[in-house]
């Protein structure tokens, strides 16, 4: 078998159609942002696991969490909008 001269291009295989390339790649970086963000922030969550909640933001502030300066939270469950 002889070797095929002068220029031949290869078209790549896509298994969606073109116009949703660009859609599915910026779905990809969405969740990649997502699972970055998930792993700097998953030491604060196992922080929250073992500590009571009316010691949390104390423990999450000694830790260097970044915290706003005021809180709504408290130590005791709030009434919501759904009737009991």
């Amino acid at each position: 078998m002889q070797p095929m001269e002068g220029n031949v291009q290869i078209k790549p295989l896509l298994l969606v159609p073109e116009n949703e390339v660009s859609r599915i790649v910026a779905e990809i970086s969405g969740v990649a942002r997502l699972w970055a963000q998930r792993i700097r922030l998953r030491p604060f969550e196992e922080l929250l696991m073992k500590t009571p909640i009316a010691g949390q933001r104390h423990a999450l502030a000694a830790a260097g969490a970044p915290l706003t300066d005021e809180t709504c939270g408290t130590d005791k469950p709030r009434a919501g909008i759904m009737p009991t």
